[in-house]
């Protein structure tokens, strides 16, 4: 191998300069280097393909993809003199495979960009990956995903293959957030105990219980080759803390608005994994309800979480400390409620399910969504 700094003529007579290895493998290396376009010198990653027909195939991958916000751009394909294939892409700042546990606000975000990327190759494109690991998944300089390596994509219209990736690719979403990799994770593992990846990324990821759940139940479909993660966007774990309260409120709304046995009592059908014998003993929430009549059921404590963004400034001073402020920080005080009872939201999204046409229920659940009732929300959330 050639000695680093290495210069070489790039497309168009542009000069490219390769500084450093970032990465290498059997097939390739990828290089951090400079693209030097008129006066202005571009940082860049290289890739060096062994295999020329491999690298011209990824090239068109990408140039069919196009300028995708979640797939690395293709900036320009180089050809050296001495028939060396090179591709100059977009510079990312490491892949996940190499990064530390991911705060809870970027791996949502994270995973909302790989559903889109997810989208548009198997969905639109119906490309295969074909590869996809950790190593594969990057973060650029702005924390946003990014895709990459298609040497081995391939157009297939095959749903079982299609499927197949997708388990390959929610293995990553689920591995992303750790500290270190589930060596025995498998889509068998999942479909078994999910409760298995529930305790697993609370105890080895920064992802909150709740969070976790929540993760496990979006992921659990793809890992089990129950859909092709159409719509999956609207899963409530990818929803800001804002839209939370505001299903929340949706659903008080529902519940109380009109007479409902059926959504009450897939409610209480397992309130006790979730909330407990007697919720209004835990924490503050036996003050928070002085003033106002509640039962222990969770249609009361979710009247009461909705009546409380209403109502802050009634609640005693300690309190809100505990609390913040729903409107300044929707985040702290939503997470308030979920740190008592980790399982609520995505119980309560489950349940909630059969009455999602409801006008103030449609945006938080996937168009297509039939899936859901295969979910095991139960074994995920129990005490």
């Amino acid at each position: 191998m050639q000695l680093l700094p290495r210069s070489v003529k790039g497309h168009l007579e542009t000069d490219l300069t390769l500084t450093a290895i970032i990465s290498q493998s059997d097939s390739s290396t990828v290089y951090r280097g400079t693209l030097k376009v008129g006066s202005e010198l571009l940082q860049v990653a290289i890739k060096s393909a062994s295999n020329l027909s491999a690298g011209w195939r990824e090239c068109e991958v990408l140039r069919l993809i196009g300028c995708h916000p979640s797939v690395v751009h293709l900036l320009q394909p180089v050809t050296s003199d001495g028939g060396e294939f090179f591709q100059v892409m977009e510079l990312c700042d490491s892949s996940l495979a190499q990064m530390p546990a991911l705060e809870e606000n970027v791996f949502k975000v994270f995973v909302q960009d790989f559903i889109q990327a997810v989208k548009t190759l198997h969905q639109k494109m119906k490309f295969v990956h074909g590869a996809l690991s950790l190593d594969h998944l990057l973060l650029n300089q702005d924390q946003r995903l990014k895709v990459c390596s298609f040497s081995k994509t391939e157009v297939c219209q095959n749903v079982n293959l299609l499927k197949k990736d997708l388990q390959d690719m929610a293995v990553s979403i689920l591995e992303a957030p750790s500290k270190e990799r589930f060596g025995d994770l498998s889509p068998e593992t999942a479909f078994e105990n999910p409760r298995f990846l529930v305790d697993n990324l609370a105890r080895k990821s920064t992802l909150s219980r709740n969070d976790s759940i929540l993760l496990v139940s979006l992921a659990y479909p793809l890992l089990t080759g129950l859909t092709l993660a159409q719509n999956l966007e609207n899963h409530v774990f990818l929803q800001s803390p804002e839209n939370v309260l505001r299903f929340i409120d949706g659903c008080k709304d529902f519940l109380m608005s009109r007479s409902c046995p059926m959504a009450e009592s897939r409610l209480e059908s397992t309130s006790y994994s979730v909330v407990g014998p007697n919720w209004v003993s835990q924490g503050h929430l036996d003050t928070m309800r002085e003033g106002r009549r509640y039962d222990g059921s969770m249609k009361d404590l979710l009247r009461l979480i909705r009546n409380k963004t209403e109502h802050y400034c009634s609640v005693p001073g300690y309190i809100r400390q505990c609390l913040a402020h729903p409107l300044v920080d929707p985040g702290s005080f939503l997470g308030y409620f979920t740190a008592l009872f980790p399982g609520l939201i995505p119980w309560t999204w489950h349940c909630m399910f059969e009455f999602r046409v409801e006008a103030n229920l449609q945006a938080f659940y996937p168009e297509d969504g039939q899936y859901l009732t295969r979910v095991p929300i139960q074994q995920m959330i129990g005490r």
